[in-house]
Order: C-alpha cells, then sequence, then structure tokens
C-alpha cells in the first residue's frame, strides 16, 4: 500500500503552484462526513493507480459537484495543483488542460501531420501530452473531472502515470476501467433539516423543515434552491410549501398541454425544476434585468461566461438589456442578483449557469422569446468567435478561440434548432469546424461542416463563390474521416468556384489544387498527384517569390509522391528544399521539420541509405517526443522509421526495443492504424528472425492474422492516422 506525501497522516503544507476552482468555498455545505473521509483515505492511502482515480457518481441534483468542490477546499492546503475540469465534453475538458499547461509554463506544440494540405502549421495548443509528462514528475497534483458523461469521453484526460489524484464526477456509474467509484445519494433527513435551517437562516420548528424536505424528496440541489429563495424573501417553510404545491399543479397543466423539449431539464427529479421555477418567478419580480441577464446565459454553454464576452454581446442584444450587458455595474449588480438566488456561480471573471437552469430557463420562454435570445446568442458569437485557420497567431488567439468555441457551438445548435440567424448559424459552424480541423478534431468537425455547407447551399445556390472556402474545409473532414472518393468532389467543387472568379493562377486555386492532389495521392494516382502538386507549388513561388509558409509543406508532398514513383533523386531534393524553408520559417525544433525529417529518412531507405535516414529519424524522434509526447502517433512513425534503418545496419536488439515501443504507443489509442501495426509487426517478425528468435516471430505473424481478421469484421484502417499528406 502506498501512501502519498500529500496523505492525512502529512504535516507537510503547501501553497497550490496552480489553482482553478468554479466557485469559492460553500458555507453552507452541510453533513458528507462519511463520504469525504471514505474519499480522503481511499486516494491517500491508494493500493493501486486505480484507487487514485475516484469517480462520483449518482442521479442529478445529489450533490456531486459540491462534494468533490468541498474535498478539495477543505484538502486543498496538501496539494501543490489543484484544477477543476469542466468534463462534459472533450473539448472543454481539452481546453482545461491546456490553460492548466499555460498556467504552468509546460512548452507544448500544436500535432502536425507530416504532409500538408498547402498550410497546418498549428500553433502550441494541443500541449496535454507535455502536460502528463510534467505531471509525472510530481506527486502534489489533483485535477477533478466535473459532469463527465460517460469513461470514453475523457480517458484520454486522465494521466496515465497516476503520480497524483484524479476526481470524476458523473451520472454515469461505469468508471471501473480507470478507476473506483464511489456513490453519492440524497441526504438523510436528518441532513435535510439541518441544511435547510442552516442555509434558510430561520429559527422555526424541525417538525416544518422535515415536511418541506420530504417534498423535495431530500434533494440537495432542490434543497439549496428552496432555502435560498426562502432567505431572499423571508418567507416561512409552510409559505415556500405552499407556493411550492401549487406551483407543482400548474407546471402539471403545462406539461400536459405541451412545452419546449428540453433534454437537461427532463433529466432531473420534478422537484428540482420546481425549486428552479419560483426562484426564476422570483427574479423577474425582484430584478428584471437579472432575468435578462439569465436569457442570454441559457443560449450560451455552461462551462462558464467571461464577463468581459457580456459586454461584447451587447450591441445584438434588445435595448433594455442591452445596457444592463454594456454597463459593467448594471451588469455586476444583475449577476449578484442571481447570485442571491444560487441561480448561477460567479467570480470576478466568469459565470456558470446549471445545465439544468439553462434548460428550463429556455422552457419557460415564449416561443418569441426563445428566437429572440437564440439569434442573439448566435449573432453575437458570430462577432465574437473567429478563427481563420492559418492565419491565426499567437498563443493567446488560439486560446481565445479554444475558450469560446463552447459558446459558439451552443449558440449555432440552438439557433438552428429554432431557424434564426441562419447566416450567422452558417457562419459559427464553418468557424468551428475549421477550429476543429486544425486541432485535428475531425469527427468533430464533419457534422458541423455538412450543416454549414447545407445552409449555404439553400441560401446562395451552386454556383456561389462564397460556398467555397465552406466546400473546402468539409473536404478537409471527409478526407480524414471518409476517404478521399468522398472529399474529392468538394475540393473540386471550391476549385470551379474559386478560378471561375480569381482566375487560375490565384493562390485560392493553388490551395485547393494541392488538397486535391492529396486525395489523387491516396486514390493511387500518382501521376495527377504530382500534376496538382506542380501546379499549385508555381503559383505560390510566382507570386509570393518562394517565401510563402505553405511552400514548404507542397515540396514536402511532391517529394513524397516522386518518391512513390521511385524517383529517388528528384524526391529527395524536393524534401531537402522543404526542410530547408521549413527550418528557416519554422525553426529547427517544429513538428513540421520533424515530419519532413520523417519523409526524408523514408526515402534514404528505399534508396539503400540507411545512416542518412538514421540520423533523419534520430532527429525526428527527438523533436516529436519533446514538442508531441513520447505516447504520440508521430513518435511512433518515428521509432518505426528509426528501426527499420537499425535493421538494416544490424543494431536487431535495439530495432526490436523500439518497435515494440511503437507498437504499444499504437494499441494505447483510440482508433488504430491497423495497415501500420501490421508493417510494424512485419518488421518485428525479420527481427526475431535475425536473432534466430523463432517462436517470437512466430507469435508476431500470429499477431498479424489477429489484426486483419479484426479489421475485416471491424471498423477497418483509421484514415485519420495518414502522415504522409497535409491540406489547407
Amino acid at each position: 500500500m502506498t501512501e502519498h506525501p500529500d496523505s492525512a497522516s502529512s504535516k507537510h503544507i503547501v501553497q497550490p503552484t496552480a489553482w482553478r476552482m468554479p466557485i469559492g468555498r460553500n458555507v453552507h455545505f452541510t453533513g458528507r462526513d462519511d463520504l469525504l473521509a471514505t474519499l480522503r483515505k481511499r486516494l491517500t492511502h491508494s493500493v493501486d493507480d486505480l484507487s487514485r482515480v475516484q469517480a462520483l457518481h449518482g442521479p442529478a441534483g445529489v450533490g456531486k459537484t459540491q462534494l468533490a468542490a468541498e474535498y478539495a477546499q477543505r484538502f486543498g492546503s496538501t496539494y501543490g495543483l489543484i484544477w477543476w475540469i469542466n468534463a462534459e465534453s472533450a473539448l472543454s475538458a481539452e481546453a482545461a488542460l491546456s490553460e492548466l499547461a499555460q498556467t504552468l509554463g509546460v512548452s507544448a506544440h500544436g500535432s502536425l501531420d507530416v504532409l500538408a494540405f498547402a498550410d497546418e502549421r498549428t500553433p502550441p495548443i494541443e500541449t496535454r501530452q507535455a502536460l502528463f509528462r510534467h505531471l509525472a514528475t510530481r506527486r502534489d497534483w489533483l485535477l477533478v473531472f466535473d459532469n463527465a458523461p460517460a469513461v470514453g469521453a475523457i480517458s484520454a484526460m486522465i494521466p496515465a502515470a497516476r503520480t497524483g489524484h484524479v476526481i470524476i464526477t458523473s451520472r454515469s456509474p461505469n468508471w471501473k476501467e480507470v478507476g473506483q467509484t464511489l456513490p453519492v445519494g440524497v441526504f438523510d433527513r436528518q441532513e435535510s433539516v439541518s441544511f435547510l435551517l442552516q442555509r434558510a437562516g430561520r429559527n422555526e420548528l424541525p417538525t416544518t423543515a422535515d415536511r418541506l424536505a420530504k417534498a423535495l424528496g431530500d434533494l440537495p440541489l432542490a434543497l439549496d434552491h428552496a432555502a435560498s429563495l426562502i432567505e431572499q424573501t423571508q418567507i416561512s417553510f409552510d409559505d415556500y410549501l405552499r407556493k411550492f404545491e401549487s406551483q407543482w399543479a400548474q407546471m402539471l397543466t403545462r406539461n400536459a398541454t405541451g412545452r419546449y423539449n428540453e433534454p437537461a431539464a427532463d433529466a432531473y427529479p420534478t422537484s428540482v425544476a420546481m425549486s428552479w421555477e419560483l426562484s426564476f418567478a422570483q427574479v423577474e419580480q425582484q430584478a428584471p434585468s437579472a432575468a435578462d441577464v439569465l436569457s442570454l446565459l441559457a443560449f450560451l454553454s455552461p462551462d462558464g461566461v467571461q464577463r468581459s464576452l457580456l459586454r461584447e454581446v451587447a450591441p445584438f442584444a434588445p435595448p433594455g438589456a442591452a445596457f444592463t450587458l454594456g454597463d459593467t455595474l448594471a451588469c455586476n449588480e444583475a449577476v449578484a442578483a442571481l447570485l442571491n438566488f444560487s441561480l448561477v456561480d460567479a467570480d470576478d471573471r466568469v459565470i456558470r449557469l446549471h445545465p439544468l437552469a439553462a434548460g428550463l430557463a429556455r422552457a419557460r420562454m415564449s416561443e418569441d422569446s426563445r428566437r429572440t435570445w437564440a439569434g442573439v446568442a448566435a449573432r453575437a458569437m458570430e462577432a465574437a468567435f473567429r478563427f481563420e485557420g492559418g492565419t491565426t497567431r499567437g498563443a493567446s488567439a488560439w486560446r481565445a478561440a479554444a475558450e469560446r468555441l463552447p459558446h459558439a457551438l451552443v449558440a449555432a445548435r440552438l439557433a438552428d434548432e429554432l431557424g434564426v440567424a441562419a447566416g450567422a448559424v452558417r457562419t459559427l459552424l464553418n468557424a468551428a469546424g475549421g477550429y476543429l480541423l486544425a486541432v485535428s478534431r475531425f469527427t468533430e468537425a464533419r457534422p458541423l461542416l455538412e450543416r454549414a455547407y447545407e445552409i449555404a447551399l439553400s441560401v446562395w445556390g451552386e454556383t456561389s463563390v462564397r460556398l467555397s472556402p465552406i466546400a473546402n474545409n468539409l473536404g478537409r473532414a471527409l478526407l480524414r474521416t471518409g476517404g478521399p472518393a468522398e472529399a474529392l468532389p468538394f475540393f473540386e467543387r471550391a476549385r470551379q468556384l474559386d478560378e471561375r472568379v480569381y482566375g487560375q493562377f490565384h493562390p485560392h486555386v493553388a490551395e485547393v489544387v494541392n488538397n486535391r492532389g492529396v486525395c489523387y495521392y491516396m486514390l493511387g494516382d500518382r501521376e495527377a498527384a504530382e500534376a496538382d502538386f506542380r501546379w499549385a507549388l508555381d503559383i505560390f513561388e510566382r507570386q509570393f517569390e518562394g517565401t510563402h509558409a505553405k511552400i514548404p509543406s507542397i515540396q514536402n508532398n511532391l517529394g513524397i509522391t516522386l518518391a512513390k514513383r521511385q524517383e529517388f533523386d528528384a524526391a529527395c531534393q524536393h524534401l531537402q528544399l522543404a526542410l530547408d524553408m521549413a527550418q528557416s520559417m519554422m525553426g529547427h525544433d517544429h513538428p513540421t521539420v520533424a515530419a519532413v525529417l520523417r519523409n526524408l529518412g523514408d526515402v534514404y531507405l528505399r534508396h539503400h541509405r540507411a545512416h542518412d535516414a538514421q540520423i533523419c529519424f534520430e532527429r525526428a524522434v527527438e523533436i516529436d517526443t519533446d514538442i508531441l509526447g513520447q505516447s504520440h502517433p508521430d513518435v511512433a512513425a518515428d521509432l518505426t522509421g528509426l528501426a527499420t534503418s537499425l535493421e538494416s545496419t544490424g543494431d536487431y536488439p535495439r530495432a526490436k526495443r523500439l518497435l515494440r515501443q511503437a507498437i504499444e504507443i499504437e494499441n494505447a489509442r483510440a482508433h488504430r492504424d491497423t495497415d501500420r501495426q501490421i508493417e510494424r509487426h512485419q518488421i518485428l517478425a525479420r527481427v526475431h528472425r535475425h536473432l534466430d528468435e523463432t517462436d517470437d516471430a512466430r507469435r508476431a505473424m500470429l499477431e498479424i492474422q489477429r489484426i486483419q481478421l479484426e479489421d475485416r469484421g471491424g471498423a477497418g484502417a483509421d484514415l485519420v492516422g495518414t502522415h504522409e499528406l497535409r491540406t489547407t
């Protein structure tokens, strides 16, 4: 059994070097002593890696988040790092981890494929692996993944080296593959009564509080909102109970006659919805300006809305709400009113509205109000969320895009569902899709871009050049998720539209022609691919005199294509030019440099220059491991190339070790590249035979058969794993 230095028995007190909590300490926190003691003991007296991950699970409204927050506050002095992560989506979790890396000063760079669609110089935002390497060197950290939907959504976000502690809150009980589970239920009646009396600040008989607790089902979330309203309005428990019963009848009547469908609201017991409804009504009576702020928040993401963003929304809001949102003092007063009724959590930077509150706020609106506020949010986010792909420069700009992406997605979805602000929805979906492509989230990007294209086509028609950038982005997403045959028609559409307006020698056309060349290459038409790459390269070199950042990528593409056609001298020439230009423009330690080195090493191997290949692969491994992390698939590709070069020079023991490392990296991926795994096992079998390890060679060949059978029965090779070609 391992006891961490931050265990209960330790007297060591530290000051956190990184601290992010969504709310301050809850002074009304009541009970849960047994759960907190169990949680603390499991984490600090861990018997294995699984026990250092604790999943608090239970129905909606039982207080899982508050329990995790209380643990972090109560034992915070024993940690050097505490970081709260909204895990409702992979995007929000990834953004929170990136922010932690920035806070700690961990260096990381964007993940780039080896060969480019003319420019994919992703800035340093994919920092997770670098962060995990840093966390593996220390034992004083706590990560809290709040509101995680399922194990598959965040398993990759949990550090593999369990040197610190992880707490997960979730409705799902299925977490045993990553950690231990700890069920959280409703309060017992004594806890409910004690909480009501303390939270409401009333000196009443416990029997009246008991009746109210029973009506609310002892559910902590419902109890909190009831007590908050009682405190603010100074009514008795009996008065609240009468209002509650009256509102219950009204809500049942409204539900019977139909209402706006809100899945977030339907996930909670009716008693919770009732308590929120009473608070909404009270806010509307006492603070109409606060109700306006609440209406806006309901159409943005529950991840947390920056106060500065509210000011940016003001020009798009109705007149009265525009003043509240645009005036700092008025906005702060409105938020304070929402805080008083426990409708939001907030600090000096961010305001958070519970997903249930957002769903209920939308459900109780009239149809006209819903459409108005959905349009306000969509048009405001259209202006606030700008992502220009390769032209977006600077870590701060990328962090801002990551921070606002959840709001852009929610605003676009809700406006699209209600049929308002179609132009803003189209722009938001394309921009969000472009961002997701840049950070290699191709599966998430595809449906956004498909919907953006559908809207654009219906509004502009097939002949508008404004359709071109959306078609190009959709082609890029389809290439990585469906294959070149699906992507090619969209690249061709974009080329035709651009060429008709700008002429065939314009850089816009060259970008799309390069992307079309990637499709031809993947379809096996090397001659057509070479022609497209040469055409695109010629246009960029003439227009920009050889200085544009897209030129190294196209040189790289051309070199790879020539190598496939056995033209090794010409391939080496283009790849060396790509390498020199990439190093000059991006620095010697950029992932694009590693990508070109890997491709150049491949060509050297085919040209029987094993020593030169080894030098390229050694350097590629060094760059990618440092920048992308030791478990990145690009590192696996580098290691495979290095092992192959070592096989050629007779260093079989080291080649065997590196191949096993590459296979392990690939096996850990959610979507494995089966073709590459087969290739690695083939090389490994050869190496075993060189070492007279007959049984091991036989096992490697049997593993190839297993992979092939599994591939025929499953999803097939991972298209995202293509490392050779890149798009713009």
